[in-house]
């Protein structure tokens, strides 16, 4: 059995598949649509059904709908089981281009800590450090207002 988060009782979304080929076949179509969902608890159930470019893929797909949502955190932890690293910059970029960003600054203070540890001179580093609160706001220097004396 195949389930995707179209559909519902109607039997849209569920494709019964006579052996594992086919539901290679039918998830194909579906991560092609952009449609699959790879829910953790399903993982290790799907382990023999997709290789690692096919879980890869998934994850990616899923980031990408909960990044649609605005679900950040979500997108975040699924680009990094995926290893997507460079989504994952492109997503800090995403949240913190705003005047306000769009993730809690402890959630960006926790990328920080884990794009510090694969790489501590990424630039992104820099932007997440002035949205989390690390270096002050962006903009301000960290400083009074230099203006009243």
């Amino acid at each position: 059995v195949v389930k995707t988060v179209r559909g519902g009782y109607d039997g849209r979304g569920v494709v019964l598949t006579r052996d594992i080929a086919q539901a290679r076949e039918v998830v194909a179509g579906y991560l092609a649509d952009g449609v699959a969902v790879l829910h953790g608890l399903w993982e290790p159930a799907l382990a023999p059904v997709l290789d690692d470019s096919e879980r890869r893929q998934a994850l990616q797909a899923v980031a990408a709908r909960r990044r649609a949502a605005g679900r950040y955190p979500e997108a975040w932890a699924l680009l990094g089981r995926a290893g997507a690293w460079e989504k994952q910059l492109e997503l800090v970029v995403e949240v913190c281009w705003m005047p306000v960003p769009l993730v809690d600054p402890e959630v960006l203070s926790e990328w920080r800590r884990e794009l510090a540890v694969r790489d501590p001179n990424l630039p992104e580093l820099d932007l997440l450090e002035g949205e989390s609160g690390a270096g002050g706001e962006v903009g301000d220097g960290g400083g009074e207002d230099e203006g009243d004396g």
